[in-house]
C-alpha cells in the first residue's frame, strides 16, 4: 500500500545508510540523509525531498516501522544517537535536522509506543516536549 521502497533504495544508494550511522557515532553529521533515516511528516517540510521522503498518515508510520529493514536501521541509528554524550542535539545535526529528528521521533513514538527509543530521544534532545505539530496532524494532540 505505502511505497516503503522509497527509503530502502535511498539508504541503500551509495552507501548512505552506513555514512549516516558513521557521521551519528562520530558526533557530527556532515551529508545529507536526513529525509530518508529519520522521516517525518510529509507536511512538515516544503523540499521536494520532504514530499518524497515525507511520511503521509499515521498508518505509513507503523507500515514503516513494521518493515524490518527500516525498523532495524531507525532504531540502530536512533541508539546511536542517544548513546552521544552530548545533550545538545543541535551540535551533532544542526538546527533544521535537529527539529527533523524530533519530529521523526515523535511520530515513531505516537505510532510505535513499544519502541522507548523515541522517547529518550525526546527526553534526551528535546527536554520531554515532543513535536506538537507532528502530534496534530496525527490527531494525538491533547
Amino acid at each position: 500500500m505505502y511505497n516503503l521502497q522509497r527509503f530502502i533504495d535511498a539508504q541503500n544508494n551509495g552507501h548512505a545508510y552506513e555514512t549516516a550511522l558513521r557521521e551519528i557515532k562520530n558526533g557530527s553529521k556532515n551529508t545529507h540523509w536526513i529525509w530518508y533515516v529519520f522521516p517525518q511528516h510529509v507536511a512538515l517540510g516544503r523540499s521536494s525531498m520532504n514530499a518524497k521522503y515525507g511520511i503521509t498518515c499515521a498508518k505509513e508510520a507503523r507500515a514503516y516501522i513494521e518493515n524490518e529493514i527500516l525498523r532495524e536501521r531507525l532504531l540502530e541509528i536512533s541508539e546511536a544517537l542517544y548513546a552521544l554524550p552530548t545533550n545538545d542535539p543541535v551540535s551533532v545535526l544542526g538546527s533544521v535536522d535537529a527539529l527533523k529528528v524530533r519530529s521523526c521521533c515523535t511520530l515513531f513514538r505516537a505510532v510505535a509506543p513499544e519502541y522507548e527509543i523515541f522517547d529518550k530521544l525526546i527526553e534526551k534532545y528535546c527536554r520531554g516536549i515532543p513535536c506538537a505539530d507532528t502530534l496534530e496532524l496525527l490527531k494525538l494532540a491533547t
